[in-house]
């Protein structure tokens, strides 16, 4: 018994001496500096605040000495960073913090990287703290944003956590130019009485980033930016080639900076000229991409009309779909140096239904200003009912005007079961009983509380230059009908 109130004395003995030793170190002092203005004028920075009494750092025979686990090296003390020269200048960088003490942690860190010669960006003068958000979730335009609005060239973002003496920070440094990760470290410390602690691991933090950085801009001086543009491609086709050049040992960076109507925009780092990337493009296995112009750090490139209407549905992967097929006027009229879009699309789909394995269950719909169905319901794709739906397909003409609510009701509402639906259009509705998109949008949201799968399939192949406009529409309201579904959309141009 004697033992055991030993035990519980001892904790909270050393309980009450780290409270103690928390009250008397509460805080470091934060580093005074003097940040770069992100206005191209230069402009003097404000004198700094006075540190207050209780901010000031206590003499250091009053800190408890950390466990050997958080001793950091030798090279993350603070005489190491002030005498250091750096062999390379860092870019313009901004410290980004989230979480707990991020005032303290962003000025410790920024610290650390103006001595190593980096040109800080001034966090106060950031119009809104939500455009760093959106750049760093993704979101290309508010990540280039920061570069030619504010100069800012890298995001050194620190998530800080400081809860129960336990001290967490992870340090992720961003290229607002490609939105690739060049470096990405955790430090932590379950020990940490106080703030002071912290103060080695942010340091070393710091320098590693700033190693990380120069290693980096040395092989992007080493290397040539061109732009290449990449047309006639879905998202998956974007995936294979971007993984692709990642693999290639002479790419140093590749960001897209937009994709929308089968075109894709990117800013590629290449060791080498540019006939030689152009020839590493040409070189891509499976992908058959064709130059269609070159300037000096230019190259365009297209995907072959066969190529991109090859296997439009995709690769059928549910048990019980449905087919609904655009037979409007301008699939109809609009022709192609391979015929009509509807002629294109019906040999597609005859190719699909041919592959489905016995197993599939599947419906096949037409519609125009009114739909029509092969039949009532879902049935096995034996050999037998495959050719008559076949047949049934090759039938298939010129319907009227485009009732896309009518037609994607009919796919929810009549057919028991299914899976997913496959729907193929090349325009914004224009008949039936809702031809508003924001109002279809939300009768399908009410009408498909199964969470039934619909994938879409913007046919806007060959369309003038007085129709891009109309494209772009249709391609964007079919993407939105798939997002809400979950489904995925390809674009066809």
């Amino acid at each position: 018994m004697k033992k055991t109130q030993l035990v519980v004395l001892g904790f909270l003995l050393s309980f009450l001496w780290g409270c103690v030793i928390e009250r008397v170190v509460e805080r470091p002092p934060q580093p005074q500096y003097q940040q770069t203005p992100m206005t191209p004028a230069p402009a003097s920075a404000p004198a700094p605040a006075p540190v207050p009494p209780s901010m000031a750092s206590p003499p250091p025979s009053s800190l408890t000495p950390p466990p050997s686990s958080a001793v950091a090296s030798p090279s993350s003390s603070p005489a190491a960073f002030s005498s250091t020269t750096p062999s390379r200048p860092l870019p313009r960088l901004l410290v980004y913090a989230i979480g707990d003490e991020t005032d303290w942690a962003a000025a410790t860190v920024e610290e650390v990287l103006q001595n190593e010669g980096a040109r800080l960006v001034d966090r106060s003068q950031l119009s809104n703290i939500r455009e760093i958000d959106a750049a760093l979730a993704g979101d290309t335009q508010k990540r280039l944003a920061l570069k030619y609005r504010y100069g800012c060239e890298y995001v050194v973002r620190l998530r800080v956590r400081y809860q129960n003496r336990r001290f967490f920070v992870k340090f992720t440094a961003i290229s607002v130019d490609t939105g690739e990760i060049v470096f990405v470290k955790l430090f932590r410390n379950p020990f940490a009485y106080s703030l002071n602690r912290m103060v080695p691991l942010l340091r070393r933090g710091a320098q590693m980033c700033a190693q990380a950085l120069r290693a980096y801009e040395a092989r992007k001086s080493q290397s040539h930016e061109f732009e290449v543009v990449v047309s006639g491609v879905n998202h998956e086709f974007l995936m294979r080639l971007e993984q692709y050049l990642r693999q290639s040992g002479r790419i140093t960076s590749i960001g897209r900076r937009s994709f929308a109507l089968g075109t894709a925009f990117y800013t590629v780092g290449f060791r080498g000229s540019r006939g030689e990337l152009e020839q590493l493009l040409l070189s891509i296995p499976g992908l058959g991409l064709t130059v269609v112009r070159t300037t000096t750090n230019r190259i365009e490139l297209a995907v072959p009309l066969e190529k991109r209407v090859q296997n439009l549905f995709g690769d059928v992967k549910e048990q019980k779909v449905v087919f609904v097929l655009d037979a409007s006027g301008s699939m109809v009229q609009t022709k192609t140096p391979l015929g009509t879009r509807l002629a294109i699309a019906k040999k597609e789909l005859i190719q699909t239904l041919r592959k489905l394995p016995p197993t599939t269950f599947f419906g096949v719909l037409a519609f125009g200003d009114q739909v029509n169905a092969w039949q009532k319901g879902l049935v096995a794709a034996t050999p037998q009912n495959v050719a008559s739906a076949v047949q049934w397909v090759q039938s298939i003409g010129y319907l009227g005007g485009t009732a896309t609510y009518d037609a994607l009701e009919f796919a929810l509402t009549q057919f028991p079961g299914v899976q997913a639906i496959y729907f193929l259009s090349d325009g914004e509705p224009s008949r039936g009983k809702i031809t508003d998109p924001a109002q279809i949008l939300a009768a399908l949201a009410q009408i498909n509380r199964q969470g039934i799968r619909i994938h879409t399939i913007a046919f806007v192949l060959s369309g003038t230059k007085q129709n891009l406009q109309i494209d772009q529409k249709a391609a964007d309201f079919m993407a939105q009908i798939a997002r809400q579904s979950g489904g995925w959309t390809k674009v066809v141009k």
